[in-house]
């Protein structure tokens, strides 16, 4: 198998196995074996097991992605509406679960230097992939004029971390259930949307 076809052969076992297993639940002995591969083999496409964790992040975050870029160049002039069209199409993705269960492995993993630079550079690009997106709909008179985009994008980032919770909890049919979620939050930033009263007033 050559080199580049090793690598990914490497980082699709290690993402499956990282995700059902955990990290320290997964030696780097079991992603060779079921890579059909020696470590040693391993070792030379992977500095070290937490370089091999960091680039299976990378990996799945540019499956994830894509997902992403595909939906919300798919509504140009209200791409945050296009967020609840990739949550629907992500239920029916076979790898999304184990996209999101990563999600909750590496949360546990953020004192952990190398990962922790990898997960900061990841989160800061998906969070403007979503703000600039927000502020889209925002210009084009689709979001109300007094929310933050970047709140707007908060948001809609911690209905992923929902997602990853509830599929690792129910499975991928779980995700389903969060699509009318996703609905209902679009629904309450639209411009004819009447604000929510706050304490007090």
């Amino acid at each position: 198998m050559a080199g580049p076809e090793r690598r990914a052969a490497i980082l699709a076992v290690a993402r499956r196995l990282f995700a059902r297993q955990g990290y320290h639940g997964t030696s780097t002995g079991d992603i060779a074996r079921a890579a059909d591969c020696s470590e040693a083999v391993l070792y030379r496409h992977f500095a070290s097991k937490q370089a091999l964790f960091s680039a299976v992040m990378v990996e799945s975050s540019t499956g994830m992605r894509r997902h992403l870029v595909a939906a919300l160049e798919s509504s140009p002039d209200d791409p945050v509406a296009g967020l609840t069209l990739a949550l629907a199409r992500m239920s029916d993705d076979p790898d999304v679960p184990d996209h999101l269960r990563l999600r909750s492995v590496a949360v546990m993993m953020v004192d952990e230097p190398e990962i922790r630079g990898t997960l900061e550079g990841l989160h800061e690009s998906f969070m403007q992939l979503l703000t600039d997106a927000a502020r889209t709909s925002q210009e084009r008179g689709r979001l109300r004029a007094d929310v933050s985009p970047e709140q707007v994008a908060q948001l809609f980032s911690c209905l992923g971390f929902k997602a990853a919770f509830t599929c690792a909890l129910g499975g991928p049919t779980e995700l389903r259930r969060l699509t009318p979620a996703a609905e209902t939050l679009l629904a309450i930033l639209r411009p004819t949307s009447t604000p929510i009263a706050r304490e007090g007033e």
